[in-house]
């Protein structure tokens, strides 16, 4: 088996365990108790955001970026929380030219 085709098959794993949704869910339950950002993040970051998600408030998206020293926003007014999934080829158009900056 090909390295590319067992590190991608390994990576899908650890969340298909029992009790896995509930430690992923756990793990934001938890941020609400961690302590501010102490530094800017200084790493280039572009964020994808579905207008339509009903899972986060489009403010999270603005209130992350305000944390980022370079960084870039790209709304999709139908996609919903799974951005990726439902607009594939813009946002491989968006990764794409953000990388190429």
């Amino acid at each position: 088996m090909p390295s590319r085709r067992r590190k991608s098959q390994s990576i899908g794993r650890p969340g298909n365990g029992r009790g896995a949704l509930t430690g992923m869910l756990n793990w934001y339950r938890a941020l609400r108790f961690r302590p501010g950002l102490k530094q800017r993040i200084t790493t280039p970051t572009l964020v994808l955001w579905g207008m339509q998600d009903q899972a986060l408030e489009y403010g999270l998206a603005e209130r992350s970026l305000a944390l980022c020293n370079d960084r870039g926003l790209q709304t999709f007014e139908k996609p919903t929380h799974w951005v990726q999934r439902e607009e594939a080829s813009a946002v491989n158009a968006a990764l794409l030219a953000f990388l190429d900056g």
